[in-house]
C-alpha cells in the first residue's frame, strides 16, 4: 500500500506539457504521414498457403505439443511432483469415473474407460499443464439425457412369470446404451476438431462466465435428482423433454413409499462418513502434502462391509456388479444413430470446451504461460472422438481434480500420463474386486462432490451488486437449464445472454461531458462533481457504438441532453419565416394599395395617368416625394448573432462535439444518422463536430458518402479537446458567428411590459385560452411557459424566483408573493413544462434538466431587466429540487435560496434497489404506465386548504407516470451528489410529519453542505405545504421568509454587516427570554463575532446598552438599521423608518443634535434631519422586576427615535 501511495506520488510530480496546434483528421493525416499501402486478399491467400521449412515445423509443434516440450522437460525439477500428483488424480479417477458412469447410464467400468484413452489423447496433444480431462459431472448427465431417450427401459422388458411386474433386460440395454454413448461422445469429438481445424476457438466468448457457472448449477440438479433413484433404491419412469425434471421429481414423491430401507440407509450413512472425512482431510491438509484420498477409502470399505453382509441378496440393495478386466477392442460408431443426436452432440462439443477452457485459463493465468484455445479444440475432439472408439463418454475437465493435481505438485501435462497409468492398472488387475460396491455409494460420492456447485448459488448476491445484467443471465440460464434439461437449455441461455449484449447496446450510457479544470480530460457531468460543461460548446458521447439497432435512440439521447428539439426549433423557424413572408407580402400590397391611389388622385390633379415602378414587389416603395421607406422586421423575430453576444442566449449552444472515440465500426445507418445530424443542426445554426474517431470509423463515412464539398474531414478531431479549442477560437466563422432563432419574453400590464410575441398560429393553453392573452416566455423547445409577475409599489430592492411544486402552478403562492411585494420585493414564476397553464405533456419530461433550463432562462431575463438587483429562488418539493440543481450550476447567480419541504432524497422505502431495478426496468418497456396519485390528504392539516387543493384544476389529478418518477430519482441522486458542495445561503422549513418529501433529506442536505450561512426550521407535526398549513404556521412560514429575505437583501447592500450578528437579531424577535439574560447573550454573541465595544462608561458604550434594551418588540426595519449601526460601512434607510440613523463606524457616532441621512438609491448627497436629545440612563440603574417598571417603559418612549 504504501508502495503504491509513492509510485502514485511519483505520477503526479511528473510535468506534463505539450504545445502544439489543433489538429484535424487532414492535419493529423499531414503530420503522421498516413499510409494508404494496403495487402491484397490475393496476396494474404498466397501467404496463407505458403510452405516453407520453418513454417512447417512451427506449424507441427502447434499440432503436436508433446514434441516441442517433452524433450526440454526439466527432469529433476517437475518428476516428483508429477509422480506424486498422477497417483493422487488416478486414484481420485476410480470412484468418480464410477459414479459419473452411473450418471450417463452405462455400466461403471465405461467410467474407467473414460478416464484411461481420453487422457493419453490429451497428453500428446493438448497445451494446458494443469487441467485434469475425464468424467465429468455436467458431461456425464447430458449423456445419460441421450442414452435413457433413445435407449428406453420400455425397449428392454421382457415377460415375466408375474403378469404384474416386468422383467427388464439389462445386459441387452446397457449394451444398446454404451453404443448410444460412444456414438455420441464420437460425434461430438468430430464437432470439436472440425472447430478447431478452422479457428473457431473464439466461441467460448459467448460462453461467459455467469453463463458457464450457472449452466453448472442447473446441471448439478439434474446430475443430484437422476441419482435419487439409487439412493431411495427405487425405479422412477424416464422422461425426456421439457419439464421432464419437474415430472420425473414428482414421480419420485410418488414412489418414496416404495423405498428400499437398506439402500437408504446406506446412502445416508455414507453421505454422513464422506463429509466428516472431507472436513477432517481438509484440517489435516496444512500437516499433510498428499490430499487423503477419502472417496478411495470409502468405496474400499463399502465395498467391504457389502460383501461381508451380502447387502445385495440380504437387503434387496444394488450393487455395480460385474466389471471385466482388461480393455476392450475399438467399435466402429453406429452411423444409423448420428441424425438422432446431432443436436446433443454439438452441444456436448461446445459445453465441454468452455468448461476446460475456462479452466485452463485460469491456470495459464496464474503460472504465467499460454493456453491455445484452438489448440485445445482439436486435443479435446481427438479425445473424444477416438475415445468414442473405445466406448469412452464426454469428457472434460474437472475442478476437484484439477485442484488435487496442483496441490500435490503438478507442473507438467505428465501428472496426466501417470494417472491414466493408474487406471490401467486397475482395469487389469483390481477392477474386478469392487463388483459388490454398492451404487448408493457411489450416489453419495457424486452428491458430496457437487456441494461446490450448489455453492454458486451465492454468485446471485454477489451479481446483484456488481453486475445486475449479468445477474438476470445467471438466473436465466438457471431456469433455462432446469425446465429445459441441459441440452436445449444451454441454446437457449446462449441466446438470452447475445439478446442481453444487444440490449446493452441499443440502451446504453448517453452523457455531457465536462472539462476537469486544468486538464485536457473532460468526464461525465453528472458523475463528477467539479467537472464543469464548456459555456456554448455541448460534448455528447454514448458509451456502445452506432449502428442501425440503437440509432434511433442515439438522436432521441442527443435531443434529451442537449436540451434542444432540432425538429421542433426548425420547425419554429420556418413558421417564423413563411410569417414574416406573409406580413411583407401584406405590407407590401397594402402599400402598392396606397401608392396607387396617391398617383391617380395626383394624375386628376395633373391630368396624366400613373405610372407604376416594378420594384413594388420588393420591400420598398417610392412615394410621391420621392422619399424610400423600408419595411421594418416582424417583432416576434430576434434574430441573435451568438458570437457577438455571449450574453444573449445561454440555451442553444454554439456548437456540438460527438465524442466517437467508444464507436469501433459504422454501418450505414449509423453513417446516415450522422449526417442528418450535422445537417439539421445546421440549419438550426449549431455546427457539429465529430472527436476520436478510429481509421475504421471514417473509412466508413467515406465509403457511405459521409463527406462532400461542404462537409470535408475538417470537423474531424482527434481528440474532445482538439476540438474544445477550435470551437473556442475565431477560426470558425460558422460556429462563432452562426444565428439562431428566439423568442422575446412575453410582457404584461405592468412595469415588466415589453414586446411580446405573438405565437405562431393559434397556440392556446391547455385550458383553450390564447396566449395572445397571457403573459408568457418561450423555452427553447418553443413551448409557451404562462408566467406570473408581482410587483411592490416602490422600485423593487431584490428578485425572487418561485419554483412551484410536481403538479401544482405557480399561482399557489399569490400569498407568499403578496407579502414579499409588501416589503419592496419582486416576485415571479412561471409554471414548469407540462404544468397548470403552461404547454407539454402533462407531469411528463424527457429530462429534468429542461426544468433548470427554462428558469435560468427566466431569471436572466429579469436580470436583463434588474441587473443590480440580488436574485433569491424559492422552490417547494419538486420546486425545492429544482432550485438546488438551479443555484448549483450557477450558485454566483443567487443571493440565497429558501427551501419549503424540499426534494432532496428519494424515501428509503420507495426507492429500494430492488424497485429502482424495476421501475427502471418498466419505465423501457411501458414509459406511458402510471402509479398513485398524489394524495391530497397530505398536502394540509387544514380541511380548507385540501379542499382547495382538490378544487383547483390548475392542479394535476392524474397517476404519477413511471418515466416521470424515474426523472426524479435522478434529480435526487444528482442533488445527493451535488449537497458536498453547496456553499451558497439556504434557509429550509420542512414540517417533521411530512409524507410526501422525506424529511431526512432535509437533515442531509443541512449536514452535508459546507454552506456557513444556513438554517434549518422544523415544525411540529407540520404536512408539506406549510405556507398552506394551518393558519399559524402559515404565519410563521411567511414572517421566516419575509425576515429572511430583507437579512439576506441587507447584507448585500451593506456587506460589512455581520452575517452571524444579523442572524441572530432576527431570531431575536421571538425570544422570550427575561430580558437580563437575553442581553447577555447578546453581548456573548456579539464577542464571538469580533465585533469591538467600547469600555462601559463611555457614551458609546451607553447608547450601545441603550439600543439593545430597546430591540424588544422592534419591528424588522428597525433592527436592520439597528445591525447597520454595529457593522455597517454606509448609511441604510428603512421605509418604515421616518428619520435614519447612522451607519458609520461606532467611534463616528454622533452624540447629540443631527445624524447623517441618505435617500434611497442616492450614492452622492447627505442631507441632515434634527434629532431631539436623548438623556441615557446606564443600564446597571434600573431597577428589574416582573411585573415591569414605569421609568423602564418611559425609557423606551424616550429611545432614537428611528
Amino acid at each position: 500500500m504504501e508502495g503504491e501511495m509513492q509510485d502514485r506520488d511519483l505520477r503526479k510530480r511528473v510535468p506534463y506539457n505539450i504545445q502544439r496546434d489543433v489538429l484535424d483528421e487532414l492535419s493529423v493525416d499531414q503530420v503522421a504521414q498516413k499510409s494508404d499501402f494496403k495487402i491484397s486478399g490475393k496476396q494474404k491467400l498466397k501467404d496463407a498457403v505458403r510452405c516453407t521449412g520453418p513454417r512447417f515445423k512451427s506449424c507441427f509443434f502447434t499440432f503436436v505439443p508433446l514434441f516441442a516440450w517433452l524433450p526440454r522437460y526439466p527432469f529433476r525439477e517437475n518428476a516428483i511432483g508429477d509422480l506424486i500428483s498422477g497417483i493422487s488424480v488416478g486414484i481420485m479417477h476410480l470412484p468418480q469415473g464410477m459414479a459419473y458412469a452411473l450418471l450417463a447410464a452405462v455400466p461403471p467400468v465405461f467410467g474407467l474407460y473414460s478416464s484411461f484413452y481420453p487422457i493419453l489423447i490429451y497428453f500428446i496433444f493438448g497445451t494446458s499443464k494443469h487441467i485434469s480431462v475425464g468424467t465429468y459431472a455436467v458431461m456425464s448427465v447430458m449423456i445419460g439425457s441421450v442414452t435413457e431417450r433413445l435407449a428406453p427401459d420400455s425397449n428392454f422388458i421382457l415377460p415375466g412369470n408375474d403378469t404384474n411386474s416386468t422383467i427388464v433386460d439389462i445386459v441387452s440395454r446397457d449394451a444398446e446404451r454404451v453404443k448410444i454413448a460412444a456414438t455420441v461422445t464420437f460425434l461430438s469429438g468430430i464437432f470439436q476438431l472440425l472447430l478447431g481445424l478452422v479457428r473457431f476457438g473464439f466461441v467460448v466468448t459467448y460462453l461467459s462466465e455467469p453463463l458457464v457457472r450457472a449452466y453448472t448449477t442447473g446441471a448439478a440438479i439434474h446430475v443430484i435428482v437422476s441419482q435419487l433413484k439409487y439412493s431411495f433404491g427405487i425405479s422412477p419412469e424416464r422422461y425426456s423433454g421439457p419439464l421432464s425434471l419437474i415430472y420425473t421429481v414428482i414421480h419420485i414423491c410418488a414412489l418414496l413409499g416404495k423405498t428400499n430401507i437398506g439402500t437408504l440407509v446406506v446412502s445416508i450413512v455414507t453421505i454422513i462418513g464422506l463429509i466428516i472425512a472431507k472436513e477432517l482431510s481438509a484440517l489435516a491438509a496444512r500437516k499433510i502434502p498428499i490430499p487423503i484420498p477419502v472417496e478411495l477409502i470409502t468405496i474400499i470399505i463399502a465395498t467391504v462391509v457389502s460383501w461381508q453382509m451380502d447387502l445385495k441378496a440380504e437387503y434387496g440393495v444394488e450393487v455395480v456388479g460385474q466389471i471385466p478386466s482388461g480393455l476392450q477392442a475399438p467399435v466402429a460408431p453406429a452411423v444409423s444413430l448420428l441424425g438422432s443426436m446431432i443436436g446433443d452432440a454439438f452441444a456436448l462439443a461446445v459445453v465441454g470446451y468452455g468448461i476446460a477452457i475456462s479452466l485452463g485459463r485460469i491456470f495459464a493465468l496464474k503460472y504465467a504461460y499460454k493456453v491455445d484455445s484452438n489448440q485445445e479444440l482439436i486435443a479435446l475432439g481427438l479425445s473424444n472422438s477416438i475415445g468414442g472408439l473405445f466406448n469412452c463418454f464426454a469428457i472434460s475437465c474437472s475442478m476437484s481434480r484439477s485442484m488435487v493435481q496442483v496441490s500435490t505438485g503438478g507442473k507438467s501435462q505428465v501428472a496426466g500420463a501417470i494417472s491414466a497409468v493408474v487406471i490401467l492398472v486397475i482395469l487389469l488387475k483390481i477392477g474386478e474386486l469392487f463388483e459388490e460396491l454398492p451404487k448408493a455409494v457411489l450416489a453419495a460420492i457424486i452428491y458430496v462432490n457437487l456441494h461446490g456447485m450448489m455453492k454458486q448459488f451465492g454468485d446471485i448476491r454477489s451479481l446483484w451488486r456488481t453486475n445486475r445484467v449479468d445477474m438476470v443471465v445467471w438466473v436465466m440460464t438457471l431456469i433455462l437449464t432446469v425446465l429445459l434439461n441441459p441440452d436445449l437449455g444451454l441454446a437457449a441461455s446462449i441466446a438470452f445472454s447475445i439478446l442481453t449484449v444487444v440490449f446493452r447496446t441499443q440502451l446504453p450510457k448517453y452523457s455531457i461531458l465536462g472539462q476537469v479544470p486544468g486538464t485536457d480530460i473532460y468526464k461525465p457531468v453528472e458523475d463528477y462533481n467539479q467537472v464543469k460543461e464548456i459555456p456554448g460548446v455541448m460534448i455528447f458521447r454514448s458509451s456502445a457504438t452506432l449502428y442501425f439497432a440503437n440509432a434511433e435512440m442515439y438522436i432521441d439521447a442527443l435531443y434529451d441532453k442537449t436540451g434542444v428539439d432540432v425538429a421542433k426549433l426548425l420547425s419554429h423557424k420556418k413558421k417564423l419565416e413563411a410569417k414574416r413572408l406573409r406580413k411583407e407580402k401584406k405590407a407590401a400590397k397594402k402599400a402598392k394599395k396606397e401608392a396607387k391611389k396617391r398617383a391617380k388622385e395626383a394624375t386628376r390633379a395633373e391630368g396624366m395617368e400613373p405610372q407604376f415602378s416594378d420594384t413594388d414587389e420588393s420591400g420598398e416603395e417610392t412615394e410621391a416625394n420621392g422619399d424610400v421607406h423600408t419595411l421594418s422586421e416582424p417583432k416576434d423575430l430576434v434574430a441573435v448573432e451568438v458570437g457577438s453576444d455571449p450574453d444573449a442566449d445561454t440555451t442553444l449552444p454554439r456548437a456540438i462535439i460527438l465524442d466517437l472515440s467508444p464507436v469501433n465500426f459504422l454501418d450505414t445507418v449509423g453513417v446516415k444518422t450522422l449526417r442528418n445530424i450535422h445537417k439539421d443542426y445546421g440549419e438550426a445554426g449549431v455546427q457539429v463536430y465529430l472527436s476520436g474517431c478510429q481509421r475504421g470509423v471514417v473509412e466508413s463515412m467515406e465509403k457511405g458518402d459521409f463527406f462532400n464539398k461542404t462537409v470535408t474531414k475538417s470537423i474531424l478531431f482527434s481528440s474532445v479537446h482538439d476540438a474544445v479549442l477550435y470551437c473556442q477560437q475565431g477560426n470558425s466563422k460558422e460556429v462563432m458567428q452562426g444565428t439562431h432563432f428566439i423568442q422575446s419574453v412575453a410582457g404584461s400590464d405592468s412595469a415588466l411590459g415589453g414586446n411580446m410575441p405573438e405565437p405562431e398560429g393559434n397556440r392556446r393553453s391547455p385550458q383553450g385560452v390564447p396566449y395572445t392573452d397571457l403573459p408568457h416566455i418561450v423555452n427553447a423547445d418553443g413551448l409557451h411557459l404562462f408566467c406570473r409577475y408581482w410587483e411592490p409599489d416602490s422600485p423593487p430592492k431584490a428578485l425572487v424566483f418561485v419554483a412551484h411544486g410536481a403538479g401544482e402552478h405557480c399561482g399557489g403562492y399569490a400569498d407568499i408573493a403578496h407579502s414579499l411585494t409588501q416589503h419592496g420585493i419582486l416576485v415571479f414564476a412561471h409554471d414548469h413544462v407540462g404544468h397548470g397553464q403552461s404547454e407539454g405533456e402533462r407531469m411528463d419530461i424527457k429530462n429534468f434538466q429542461i426544468y433548470i433550463r427554462d428558469v435560468l432562462q427566466h431569471i436572466d431575463i429579469m436580470k436583463g431587466r434588474y441587473p443590480k438587483l440580488p436574485v433569491f429562488i424559492i422552490g417547494h418539493s419538486m420546486g425545492g429540487g429544482i432550485s438546488i440543481l438551479t443555484a448549483c450550476e450557477r450558485p454566483q447567480d443567487f443571493a440565497g435560496v429558501v427551501l419549503i419541504s424540499p426534494m432532496v432524497q428519494m424515501s428509503a422505502e420507495s426507492a429500494t434497489p430492488f424497485k429502482v431495478f424495476l421501475a427502471k426496468l418498466l419505465s423501457r418497456l411501458t414509459p406511458k404506465l402510471t402509479l398513485g396519485t398524489i394524495e391530497s390528504k397530505w398536502v394540509s392539516r387544514d380541511p380548507k386548504q385540501v379542499e382547495a387543493y382538490d378544487t383547483d384544476e390548475l392542479n394535476y389529478r392524474g397517476g404519477l407516470r413511471i418515466s416521470f418518477g424515474m426523472q426524479l430519482m435522478d434529480a435526487a441522486a444528482r442533488i445527493e451528489r451535488e449537497l458536498p458542495n453547496i456553499a451558497w445561503p439556504f434557509f429550509i422549513l420542512h414540517g417533521d410529519a411530512d409524507k410526501l418529501c422525506d424529511i431526512r433529506g432535509t437533515h442531509l442536505m443541512y449536514n452535508e453542505a459546507k454552506s456557513t450561512d444556513k438554517k434549518l426550521k422544523v415544525y411540529e407535526e407540520g404536512y408539506h405545504a406549510l405556507h398552506h398549513d394551518l393558519p399559524e404556521t402559515v404565519e410563521s412560514v411567511l414572517k421566516e421568509w419575509v425576515g429572511l429575505l430583507s437579512l439576506a437583501a441587507l447584507r448585500l447592500v451593506n456587506p460589512d454587516v455581520r452575517q452571524d450578528l444579523t442572524f441572530w437579531l432576527a431570531l431575536e424577535l421571538c425570544d422570550r427570554a427575561p430580558e437580563a439574560q437575553r442581553l447577555a447573550r447578546w453581548r456573548r454573541r456579539v464577542r464571538a463575532s469580533h465585533i469591538s465595544i467600547p469600555d462601559r462608561g463611555s457614551d458609546n458604550d451607553r447608547r450601545r446598552e441603550y439600543l439593545q434594551l430597546s430591540l424588544r418588540g422592534w419591528s424588522l426595519p428597525r433592527v436592520f438599521v439597528a445591525v447597520s449601526c454595529f457593522g455597517g460601512a454606509r448609511p441604510v434607510l428603512s421605509p418604515s423608518c421616518p428619520v435614519p440613523v447612522s451607519a458609520g463606524p461606532p467611534a463616528q457616532l454622533p452624540r447629540r443634535g443631527l445624524a447623517p441621512c441618505r435617500a434611497p438609491g442616492d450614492d452622492t448627497a447627505n442631507v441632515t434631519s434634527p434629532v431631539e436629545p436623548v438623556t441615557h440612563t446606564p443600564l446597571k440603574h434600573l431597577p428589574t422586576n416582573k411585573t415591569g417598571n414605569p421609568r423602564r417603559k418611559k425609557l423606551r418612549r424616550e429611545r432614537l427615535d428611528l
